[in-house]
C-alpha cells in the first residue's frame, strides 16, 4: 500500500514538472515582442555554441557560434524557423503562390530542371529527383538561409549521416538578413557552404571571425578533437575547419552585433538580384532600380513580417489565403487604388501616387495585372534572357560571369496567372532524362544517370561532352 502511494506521488510530481516545462516552452522570450520604442535594441550578447555553451575568447579550440542558441536565447527560434524562408518541406506552405524555384543544372548530363520542396506546378520536388537534403545544400546552399532541411532529422538519408557529423547542421542564419555591419560578408558564408562548413558558415559571414579549413575534404570519421581521424589528410592542401575570433570584440565575455530590424536592401539583393542579358554583346545590365526603392522605400517596408517570419509577399489574393484583410493594403491596388479596408483608408499609403487612368477602359484592371505595364523590361519582339542570384549564384566569388551561362531564363513572358490575369512571368525550358511509367513521364533520379550517360556522351560525335 505504501509503495503504491509513493508511486502515485512520484507520478504526480513528474506530471507537475512536465506541465511546468510545457508552460515555460510556450512563454514568450524577451525579444519576441516590441515594447513600442522606435529605437533599435542594442545587441551585446554572449556567443553560444551548438551545445548551448558560452564561447570565451581564450577557448582552445574555439568553436563556431550557433545562431540557434545565440539568437535563440532572446528570440523563440522554434517560432522563427517556421517562417517563409525556412519552412520549405512544410506541406502547409504548398497552397502559397508560386515563386522562383531552385534550378538544378548539370551540363555533363544535359540537365536543367526546376526544383521546389513546395511542389509548385512546373517543378519537381527533390524527392522526385532523388536529391537528399544534404545534396540539396551542396547544390543550392550558397543562397539558402538555413534551417528546415538541414535540421529535420526525419527527412535525412542514412547514407549522409557521417557527412552531417562532419559538416554540422545549418541552422537559420539570422545574420544573413539582420546583420547590418558593413564588414559582414554573405559571400564568405556562401564559400563556406561550398566547403560544407555548415556549422561554421554563420561565423564566417560575420565581421569578427575568420573561418578556415574544408569539411568537404575531411574523412567520414573526422573528429575535431582527435588528430588521428584526419592523419592521412595532407594539411598543406586541406586543413580541418576552424574558427578564430577577434579577441578585441569581447566585452565582459559579450559581443556586439549590429542588428537591424529593418533589413537593408543590400541584404535582400544577395538572394534576389536580377540582371538583364544583352546577348548580342555577351554582357549583362543590372538595369534601373525599382521605382519604390528610388522613392526612398526599402524592401521590408512592403515585404514585412512578425516574429513568425511569415513574409508578406504582396500578391493579389494573399489576404484571402491567409485570412487577413490588412494584407490587402500591401498589394498594388491596396496602395494605389483602393479606398481602404472598412473605415481605414489605405490609398496613398507611404506616399503612393494615385493614378487617374484617364481613358483606360476598366476591363484592363480586370484582365491585366498592374505589373504588366508598370514593371520589368520593356517588351520587344523577342523576350530577353535574365540572370538571377539563386539560379546563377550571383555574388559568389569564382562563379561563371558569362552572360550566356546556363540556365537560360527568358523574360518577360506574358501569361495568365492562377487568377486568370495576364502578368509578366519568366520562362525556363527544362531538359532532363525521364521514363514513361503508367502513361506518365517521370524524371530519373539525378544520381542514377551519371554513370550510364557518361559512356554515351563520351562517344558523342558532336563533342559536346566536356571532361
Amino acid at each position: 500500500m505504501r509503495n503504491n502511494f509513493l508511486i502515485f506521488l512520484l507520478f504526480t510530481a513528474l506530471l507537475f514538472l512536465t506541465c511546468i516545462s510545457i508552460n515555460n516552452s510556450q512563454e514568450k522570450k524577451i525579444g519576441d515582442e516590441r515594447d513600442g520604442s522606435r529605437s533599435t535594441p542594442i545587441h551585446k550578447i554572449k556567443l553560444l555554441d551548438e551545445s548551448n555553451r558560452i564561447i570565451l575568447p581564450d577557448d582552445n579550440p574555439q568553436l563556431p557560434f550557433s545562431t540557434k542558441f545565440t539568437c535563440g536565447d532572446c528570440h523563440s527560434y522554434e517560432v522563427i524557423k517556421n517562417g517563409y524562408h525556412f519552412n520549405m518541406p512544410d506541406d502547409k506552405s504548398s497552397f502559397d503562390r508560386k515563386g522562383e524555384p531552385w534550378i538544378y543544372v548539370d551540363m555533363k548530363n544535359l540537365t536543367v530542371i526546376p526544383v521546389s520542396y513546395r511542389g509548385w506546378d512546373g517543378t519537381f520536388t527533390p524527392g522526385q529527383l532523388g536529391i537528399s537534403p544534404f545534396q540539396f545544400l551542396k547544390s543550392f546552399g550558397t543562397h539558402f538561409t538555413g534551417g528546415a532541411i538541414s535540421e529535420e532529422e526525419s527527412i535525412e538519408k542514412p547514407e549522409n549521416l557521417f557527412r552531417w557529423q562532419v559538416s554540422g547542421k545549418l541552422p537559420v542564419n539570422c545574420l544573413l538578413c539582420h546583420d547590418a555591419s558593413e564588414k559582414s560578408n554573405s559571400s564568405e558564408y556562401s564559400l563556406n557552404i561550398l566547403k560544407q562548413n555548415y556549422k561554421w558558415a554563420a561565423a564566417a559571414g560575420s565581421d569578427f571571425a575568420i573561418v578556415s579549413g574544408n569539411a568537404k575534404e575531411m574523412p567520414d570519421n573526422f573528429d575535431l578533437y582527435n588528430r588521428n581521424t584526419y592523419a592521412d589528410v595532407d594539411l598543406r592542401v586541406f586543413s580541418p575547419p576552424s574558427v578564430v575570433y577577434d579577441k578585441s570584440i569581447f566585452n565582459n565575455d559579450k559581443v556586439f552585433f549590429n542588428i537591424k530590424r529593418r533589413v537593408p536592401n543590400d541584404k535582400c539583393y544577395y538572394c534576389h538580384s536580377t540582371a538583364n542579358v544583352i546577348a548580342a554583346e555577351n554582357k549583362i545590365d543590372s538595369g534601373g532600380e525599382d521605382v519604390h526603392l528610388k522613392s526612398g522605400l526599402i524592401c521590408v517596408d512592403c515585404h514585412t513580417n512578425g516574429l513568425n517570419h511569415d513574409m508578406i509577399r504582396g500578391f493579389e489574393n494573399e489576404s484571402r489565403m491567409k485570412n487577413d484583410l490588412k494584407l490587402k493594403s500591401f498589394t498594388c491596388e491596396g496602395c494605389h487604388l483602393q479606398n481602404g479596408i472598412g473605415s481605414i483608408p489605405s490609398r496613398g499609403k507611404l506616399g503612393a501616387p494615385v493614378p487617374l487612368h484617364l481613358g483606360l477602359p476598366s476591363v484592363h484592371l480586370e484582365k491585366v495585372s498592374c505589373t504588366t505595364c508598370h514593371s520589368g523590361i520593356w517588351p520587344g519582339e523577342n523576350s530577353n534572357l535574365v540572370k538571377t542570384s539563386r539560379a546563377h549564384k550571383l555574388g559568389v566569388p569564382g562563379i561563371n560571369k558569362s552572360a550566356m551561362v546556363f540556365p537560360h531564363i527568358q523574360s518577360p513572358v506574358f501569361a495568365a496567372n492562377e487568377n486568370g490575369k495576364i502578368e509578366p512571368q519568366r520562362l525556363l525550358w527544362a531538359s532532363y532524362w525521364a521514363q514513361l511509367k503508367d502513361g506518365k513521364i517521370e524524371p530519373l533520379h539525378v544520381n542514377s544517370i551519371a554513370d550510364s550517360l557518361a559512356i554515351i556522351l563520351k562517344t558523342d560525335s558532336l563533342k559536346t561532352y566536356d571532361e
